[in-house]
């Protein structure tokens, strides 16, 4: 029977130390190293040349760089994001570095077991959560997979820190020297592409994504 090698890393020593004991149970699955810190990830990879790695994007030591370092260095290893929670922007880095899942933690064992089979035998596997953020249809991990927020221009990015921010449209238009009409249509547009019908989802989305800033 082939073995997968998995590298774990999470942040939670805990939750890890739990999770590399369950997932050594499975007949299939070994666990070679564990770490609680994303700046050991590439050194690890490089010397232990898991199939998989199991990251928490929150964990210490800036693990969505280790991410694109991972999956740019050493494309026979496959990476699978292991979170709390996602975000647009998480799920447009994941894209763009093309990794092959994202599991969501409050999913059973046995869909995160399924999930690691599925990508070592070359498939993808993503929670359905981000899935329904995923655009246009795109496949996961395709050069086209894009989500809400990259459908915004820049502008509209601005205008959309700037209301959440808590700002008026009128104030918003003297900010950024331009009409009220067109920061007001720039405004319909964001809610538009965002799926957004009021000011306080439009809020929770722009500090959930870290567009804007509560002072």
């Amino acid at each position: 029977m082939s073995v997968i090698s998995i590298l774990l890393a999470n942040g939670h020593t805990m939750f890890r130390e739990c999770l590399v004991s369950r997932l050594n149970i499975e007949e299939d699955m070994k666990v070679l190293v564990q770490t609680g810190n994303a700046t050991d990830l590439p050194a690890l990879v490089r010397d232990l040349a898991p199939q998989v790695v199991l990251l928490d994007p929150q964990m210490p030591g800036s693990p969505l760089l280790a991410a694109r370092d991972i999956c740019r260095r050493f494309p026979d290893t496959h990476l699978v994001i292991f979170g709390d929670s996602f975000s647009d922007s998480l799920i447009a880095l994941v894209a763009d570095v093309r990794a092959s899942g994202f599991i969501l933690k409050d999913q059973g064992l046995e869909e995160l077991f399924e999930a690691l089979r599925v990508v070592v035998a070359g498939g993808v596997c993503f929670a359905p959560q981000v899935l329904a953020r995923m655009v246009d249809g795109d496949s996961p991990g395709s050069d086209g997979a894009e989500t809400r927020l990259n459908r915004l221009s820049p502008r509209e990015i601005e205008v959309l820190r700037l209301l959440a921010e808590g700002q008026s449209v009128k104030q918003a238009a003297r900010s950024l020297g331009v009409s009220y009409k067109t920061v007001d249509n720039q405004t319909s547009s964001v809610m538009r592409k965002l799926d957004l019908h009021s000011r306080a989802e439009l809020v929770r989305y722009a500090l959930r994504e870290q567009v804007a800033v509560l002072q």
